[in-house]
C-alpha cells in the first residue's frame, strides 16, 4: 500500500504558506500566488519575504525566512535560479519540509541545466525537503484556498471546487481541462503542474491527490 509522505500533503493542504520572492503586482510569478491565497478564501497565516516591503498585497512582510514567526508549512520560492540552494538551506534551518519551485534555469534549459538540477535534487534529499519542480507553475486546492501556482487561468475562470484532481507535468496541459471542465459546470479540487519533475513525479502526486 502507498504511504502518503507528510510532507506532500502539506503542499496540497499546507496551514501556512511563505512565499519567497514575493512581489505587490499580482501579474508577477511572485505576485499571483499572494493575489490567489488572499481571494479565493485560504483561511492560514501567509508570509511574503522581500527585504524591501513591509507590506505586500495587505499582508505583512518579511525580510528573511528567519524572521517569521513560526515555520510555515511550506515555502514557495519564486526567486531567480541561482538562488534557490542557498534559500533551501535557509529552510532546512527553520524545519520547512515541503517546497514549490517556480523558479527556471535547470533542466529545462539543457545539459548544464540538467546538471544545476541533479544539484539541486541531491541537496534537497540531503535536507529532507520534498521538492515541487524546479520550474513548476504551481499547487492549487480549491477547496481551501491554498493556490500557490501563477497560472492566469484562475483569473479568467473562476475556481469552484469539486470531484477532479488534475496532475500534470505541463503547465498548460493542466490548466486547459481545468478550463473545459469548469466551462461545463464541474469544479475541480486539486490542479498540480509539477514542472521538471525533479525530486517528486507526478505518479506520487497523483497518488496523493486521490487520498
Amino acid at each position: 500500500m502507498f504511504e502518503i509522505d507528510p510532507r506532500l500533503t502539506a503542499i496540497f493542504s499546507p496551514k501556512s504558506v511563505a512565499v519567497v520572492g514575493a512581489t505587490e503586482d499580482p501579474n508577477r510569478v511572485g505576485g499571483r500566488p499572494l493575489h490567489y491565497l488572499r481571494n479565493f478564501g485560504f483561511k492560514g497565516s501567509v508570509y511574503p519575504i522581500n527585504p524591501g516591503r513591509e507590506v505586500i498585497q495587505g499582508f505583512k512582510a518579511y525580510s528573511s525566512l528567519k524572521d517569521l514567526p513560526e515555520t510555515p508549512d511550506l515555502a514557495v520560492l519564486a526567486i531567480g535560479g541561482e538562488q534557490v540552494e542557498e534559500v533551501l538551506h535557509q529552510c532546512a534551518s527553520l524545519g520547512i519540509t515541503s517546497a514549490i519551485v517556480m523558479s527556471s534555469g535547470f533542466g529545462e534549459t539543457g545539459p548544464d541545466g540538467l546538471k544545476k538540477q541533479a544539484s539541486l535534487v541531491r541537496l534537497a534529499k540531503a535536507l529532507g525537503i520534498r521538492l515541487i519542480g524546479p520550474n513548476a507553475q504551481g499547487v492549487a486546492n480549491f477547496n481551501t484556498g491554498a493556490v500557490m501556482n501563477f497560472s492566469t487561468m484562475f483569473m479568467e475562470i473562476t475556481p469552484q471546487d469539486g470531484p477532479v484532481a488534475i496532475v500534470s507535468q505541463s503547465g498548460a496541459a493542466s490548466v486547459m481541462p481545468y478550463a473545459m471542465l469548469r466551462e461545463r459546470g464541474i469544479g475541480v479540487r486539486y490542479l498540480v503542474a509539477s514542472g521538471n519533475d525533479a525530486e517528486t513525479s507526478v505518479n506520487e502526486l497523483a497518488l496523493v491527490a486521490d487520498r
